[in-house]
């Protein structure tokens, strides 16, 4: 959203909204059956570009200018090269993580919020912050 960069890499997450966390420590906490057992507490996978769209629809038209051009993997390592930050990332190009929380769904009957609903959320907490401005 600062437009610190020209475009989205091939990276994705499997994300969550740190509400949806809060919800299931509650939820383990006070359901017998979740006792000694571990939760994925993540919703599915989302490249990077997925979520630029989804700022870009709602924001853009706020005249928040979101990055939403793909780049080549290719670019992606070259510069690389020269900075460290991205080099960070080289091993992550175009990997797919693979996400199961049907045992947290099951168990505890979370529901997460959607991927739209919580980078919205986001970026209008972002922008109520003053950490992106137009």
């Amino acid at each position: 959203m600062a437009r610190e960069v020209p475009g989205t890499p091939k990276i994705g997450f499997a994300m969550v909204d740190v509400r949806d966390v809060a919800a299931a420590h509650i939820a383990a906490m006070t359901v017998p059956e979740a006792a000694g057992k571990r939760f994925c507490c993540a919703i599915e996978h989302s490249w990077i570009g997925d979520i630029a769209e989804i700022l870009d629809k709602h924001f853009g038209p706020k005249g928040y200018k979101i990055p939403t051009r793909k780049l080549p993997n290719f670019v992606v390592r070259m510069v690389a090269l020269f900075d460290p930050t991205v080099r960070t990332v080289i091993g992550d190009l175009g990997k797919r993580l693979r996400v199961n929380n049907k045992q947290i769904r099951d168990i505890l009957k979370w529901e997460p919020r959607t991927l739209e609903e919580m980078v919205i959320s986001m970026g209008q907490t972002m922008i109520d912050q003053g950490v992106v401005t137009k």
